[in-house]
């Protein structure tokens, strides 16, 4: 009976030194297995690309090439939304952007009440703004950035003038282009028997709330576009930019900070050069408004009312639902940080930079996948658990690493070349703490 037992027993330390073995041989093997070309894959081409060694080579300098011909493209493209955005419905809407591009905003919407069309000056405006910003932090900063924010600006400059120079464009987008056909946010009214006008806010303001969600969508995808191509569209974005990549955090979180405290004050200054006028609701008045005299030119529309100047007052004096008080916080202003919020969490979707996600592969055979790993010269830690499908029963192998959100998807695409058989999940890390490389996003 003794001897069976010892017998038992050494037959289960055999057995698991068999097992440690397999174990370590499926671990190690690595040299007899073959993985797919490393051109082939995409991080083999970044690793290639990215070795200093390899900086001469006629391939990566041509793929470099496209590469930036390519951001050029998508940043011009970003400069061409971002205008037709403003122009379009932030203009309609009243809606100050936020960040820097808020000050040549806000000369425009206050140059409206003296009269004053400063449209066609934005982006030559908002370049000028940005001067100081290129002194201080710009010189801080990636050349590749700088140079490309700058290109953003100046494709901004070039996009803003066929907008607004060239004839009937403008016009165009502005008859065509219009959630509300006919509406104006500013009404000048005319009475019989005087000349001079009076200037209200149009009482139907639905408008500017749909006006200033397009608007800021546009603008939302313009910044996501600009950022996920290496530039930006300035202003506070270089600020965020100089800190983000300090601190590795979130590029849409520090925005928000930075665009909520800008337009908060920016608006304190429009509050009091551009105050809310009176509103007057022109239903009330359908019956006196002459139909015959209503036009609408750069915002305004014209009413001749069939009144004289007493019988208008004595009218207003007995409905007083027809002129009311100006408001003080209006949908302008409920606009203009809805931009704020939309702009963040659009950037926070299209460019989530250093979100971070744990990888699970799960494999019968880890040896390619370490082997592709040392082919890339993996940059982050990585673990292998050997463990036993609850479903097969079979010995199967975890490798479980934490990465960018953005490595991921050429990451993935690699190891379903190598072994396609591998399973893949992916998880969301809420923080990590320690040294994290996030040079693949910094390229």
């Amino acid at each position: 009976m003794i001897l069976k037992d010892q017998e038992i027993k050494e037959k289960d330390v055999s057995e698991k030194k068999n097992k440690e073995h397999t174990c370590e041989t499926n671990v190690n093997s690595t040299d007899d297995e073959e993985i797919v070309e490393l051109d082939k894959l995409k991080m083999g081409r970044y690793a290639y690309e990215t070795d200093l060694s390899n900086k001469k080579d006629k391939i990566v300098k041509k793929r470099i090439i496209l590469l930036y011909l390519k951001r050029l493209f998508f940043i011009f493209i970003a400069a061409i939304i971002f205008n037709f955005g403003v122009l379009a419905f932030l203009n309609r809407a009243d809606t100050i952007p936020s960040g820097l591009s808020g000050i040549p905003m806000l000369a425009i919407l206050i140059s409206k009440n003296y009269n004053v069309q400063l449209d066609k000056y934005f982006a030559l405006m908002f370049l000028a703004v940005n001067i100081p910003l290129f002194l201080t932090f710009g010189l801080k900063e990636k050349r590749s950035f700088v140079l490309l924010t700058l290109y953003f600006m100046i494709a901004q400059i070039l996009t803003n003038m066929v907008f607004t120079l060239t004839p009937g464009v403008s016009d165009w987008i502005h008859h065509h282009i219009n959630v509300a056909p006919g509406w104006e946010k500013l009404i000048q009214v005319k009475l019989i028997g005087s000349e001079e006008t009076i200037i209200y806010e149009n009482a139907t303001s639905w408008p500017i709330l749909v006006n200033g969600i397009l608007g800021s969508l546009c603008a939302g995808v313009a910044v996501s576009i600009a950022w996920k191509n290496g530039g930006s569209t300035g202003g506070t974005d270089i600020i965020a930019y100089y800190f983000s990549t300090k601190k590795q955090k979130s590029v849409s979180g520090i925005m928000f900070i930075l665009n909520f405290c800008a337009t908060s004050m920016f608006l304190i200054i429009f509050g009091f050069a551009a105050k809310h006028k009176e509103v007057i609701n022109l239903e009330l008045l359908g019956k006196y408004v002459d139909s015959s005299n209503i036009n609408s030119t750069n915002g305004l529309m014209e009413v001749k009312l069939n009144l004289n100047q007493s019988d208008f007052i004595s009218l207003i004096q007995n409905q007083k639902s027809i002129i009311t008080e100006p408001t003080i916080v209006g949908l302008r202003e409920i606009s203009t940080f809805m931009y704020i919020v939309v702009n963040n969490i659009i950037i926070s979707i299209i460019y989530p930079k250093y979100k971070k996600v744990e990888v699970q592969i799960s494999c019968k055979n880890p040896s390619k996948i370490i082997k592709y790993f040392k082919k890339i010269k993996y940059w982050h830690a990585y673990t292998i658990i050997q463990g036993k499908s609850g479903y097969s029963g079979d010995n199967t192998y975890i490798v479980t690493t934490n990465m960018l959100l953005f490595e991921t998807r050429s990451i993935i695409s690699d190891i379903n070349l190598i072994d396609p058989k591998a399973w893949i999940s992916v998880k969301s890390v809420e923080k990590i703490s320690g040294t994290f490389n996030t040079k693949f996003v910094e390229r």
